[in-house]
């Protein structure tokens, strides 16, 4: 949507690269990528961006590996910030964000 559209920033909390790649980590055994209809395909999409990004993403994530918020950063073309949250699980706080945040609205 914010690749298609003219939007100031895009921010995302711990994303990931698409909806099939998390089902076939979490599901192995299961033909994820056969079954899901809404691909939801993040990285496909993410090169298209020419707005300023914030990736914020906690390294102690359970549910969306830290992996997965790296390899969207690396397909997305700059201006692009990615904020490594230590020790941050998937609940992620808004305060050691903030920062990052007014620094990418401000430009």
């Amino acid at each position: 949507m914010a690749a298609e559209s003219d939007c100031r920033a895009l921010i995302l909390f711990a994303p990931f690269t698409s909806v099939t790649n998390m089902a076939a980590r979490r599901f192995p055994l299961l033909p994820a990528r056969f079954l899901l209809f809404d691909r939801f395909d993040n990285i496909a999409k993410i090169g298209a961006l020419r707005a300023p990004l914030l990736i914020v993403h906690g390294d102690a994530d359970p549910v969306i590996p830290l992996s997965e918020g790296q390899s969207l950063f690396a397909a997305a073309a700059e201006p692009k910030t990615f904020l490594r949250l230590p020790g941050a699980s998937h609940a992620l706080t808004m305060d050691p964000a903030v920062a990052a945040i007014e620094s990418l609205l401000a430009r």
